[in-house]
């Protein structure tokens, strides 16, 4: 398996040569138009404007010659699809009313992460988009650009981050839109006054319980020396930055003052450390303080905490645990002679799945594949854990890993199965309730979204299934939420459903909306 253990390097090379040139030029045209990121790119690689020259006259000379040769078609201009146009005014209208946006009881409640809540059920606790089919809202895509994170909403908003793919690396941006129209209200891509760009986030997006701050983490599996960051949620300005020497694939989770994330491990071919293993970070909220880190050996798992402050985490790679460590300052634990782990328990494979908070339970996933390559001998584990005790209540072997966040509701925990399949346990005994194939079985590689009447699914090539929650069949017939095919099958966004409508981060059809009515 290669190093890149969380989210690999996107495209194999021989396949890739041809679209990676065409990117790369448009990212370079795209450049131009962007003088502040040309510039910072020129400071930080200066053999870039030479080769840059090299290429371009090559590209003339060649333009000239095959000019000479060929003849030039008459341009013509392609018309406008009016009826498009019309259906998407209509639409607009339509739905304008559509789960009128408002602050829900979870969202008034209490801080927000991926998942929505500790729970990662992916749903606010209103209303819920019912239809025969889902009908997409709105759309936000850009030129080469993924939107692997969860979205978040709040208020009225949904907030975001993006992966673009550019000539010289992978960046990204954190924004806000409408969560009704899709405008965007902002979109930050630097925290630096030369404009040097974000790494791309593959981190979800959490927002505070008064709804002013987001945090996320930064960066890919490849990239070194990222920062977590805070935003201001009405206009994106960053009010803090806390650097790291690895990347912080992670999703943060707050509770009051506490920020806590993982920092994971920047490894070789063989999932071995290049630097440092890893550890947990936490920092405040108000000042961006780092308030304690604790050495864990790669922990992309995204933490939970619950009420009394208690941090649950998963060790990933050369780790292969589940850890509860407490939340108190270092100081405090000094004077009282105390240690900050709480207890650590080991599992058979490496936990990369986020952590869920179902009642006196902490409830991972794992396995031995990754986001992009499945293991010869695919296996996989959930895991429920006794908060207390650190006591292994039971724990069901899978066919395949479970990557992304289990969901805990009414007692059943729902699981997203590398496989293609959907399992639900009983949170109790961790018995089968049902277990569905979805769809023709390509993975699930992202959390769920789950409501007492629907269970929303979306596997890597960008399917969008909804199911009943009660025995796995088919609720509405599937849809894609892809613009066009992808071509690397990186739909790992889940759905999140908030205030009657869902959204969805995707590998080409940007992060869109979907409604219905009852």
């Amino acid at each position: 398996m290669p190093d890149l253990a969380v989210v690999p390097i996107f495209v194999n090379a021989t396949a890739a040569v041809l679209p990676a040139i065409i990117a790369g030029a448009a990212s370079a045209v795209a450049l131009l138009f962007r003088p502040r990121e040309l510039i910072s790119v020129f400071r930080r690689r200066p053999w870039i404007p030479a080769v840059l020259t090299v290429f371009v006259g090559l590209g003339v000379h060649w333009m000239i010659a095959a000019k000479a040769v060929a003849p030039q078609p008459a341009r013509v201009q392609q018309p406008t699809n009016w009826a498009e146009v019309g259906r998407q005014i209509v639409r607009a209208r339509q739905y304008a009313g559509q789960g009128a946006t408002r602050p829900t009881t979870t969202a008034a409640v209490t801080d927000l992460m991926l998942g929505v809540t500790p729970q990662r059920t992916g749903y606010d606790g209103g209303p819920v988009p019912l239809r025969l089919s889902l009908e997409p809202l709105w759309s936000h895509a850009e030129p080469e650009t993924f939107y692997l994170s969860t979205p978040i909403v709040r208020d009225g908003r949904v907030y975001g981050a993006s992966c673009q793919l550019d000539l010289v690396g992978k960046y990204g941006y954190v924004f806000a839109a409408d969560a009704r129209t899709g405008k965007i209200l902002w979109k930050t891509s630097s925290a630096t006054k030369d404009g040097t760009p974000f790494n791309a986030f593959f981190s979800s997006p959490a927002i505070s319980k008064d709804g002013k701050s987001l945090v996320i983490g930064q960066g890919l599996h490849e990239h070194a020396d990222c920062s977590l960051l805070c935003l201001d949620t009405e206009t994106g300005t960053v009010r803090w930055q806390v650097p790291t020497t690895l990347h912080l694939e992670s999703s943060p989770a707050i509770r009051g003052d506490l920020v806590v994330i993982g920092a994971g491990a920047i490894e070789d071919a063989n999932h071995k450390p290049t630097t440092d293993p890893g550890f947990v970070l936490a920092v405040s909220l108000a000042s961006g303080k780092e308030l304690w880190r604790y050495p864990i050996a790669d922990p992309e798992s995204s933490p939970a905490i619950d009420e009394a402050g208690v941090v649950y985490i998963g060790s990933g790679f050369n780790g292969n645990a589940t850890i509860a460590l407490k939340s108190n300052s270092d100081a405090d634990l000094k004077s009282r002679g105390d240690d900050r782990l709480i207890w650590r328990v080991p599992a058979p494979y490496p936990i990369v799945g986020p952590v869920t908070l179902a009642g006196d339970l902490a409830i991972v996933g794992g396995g031995n594949s990754d986001f992009v390559n499945a293991d010869p001998r695919p296996a996989g584990v959930v895991m429920a854990i006794d908060r207390k005790t650190g006591s292994v209540r039971w724990r069901r072997d899978m066919a395949d890993a479970v990557l992304g966040s289990v969901s805990f509701l009414d007692g059943k925990v729902f699981c997203p199965i590398r496989n293609g399949f959907v399992v639900v346990l009983d949170a109790a005994d961790g018995k089968d309730v049902w277990r569905a194939k979805v769809g023709e079985g390509s993975p699930i590689l992202a959390g769920l979204a789950v409501t007492a009447n629907r269970l929303y699914v979306v596997n890597k090539i960008g399917q969008l299934h909804v199911l009943n929650p009660a025995d796995g069949t088919p609720a509405e017939p599937p849809r894609s939420v892809n613009g066009k095919p992808g071509d690397l099958g990186f739909c790992l966004s889940g759905p999140t459903v908030a205030e009657g409508r869902l959204y969805i981060g995707s590998e080409t059809g940007g992060l869109r909306c979907f409604v219905g009515t009852k």
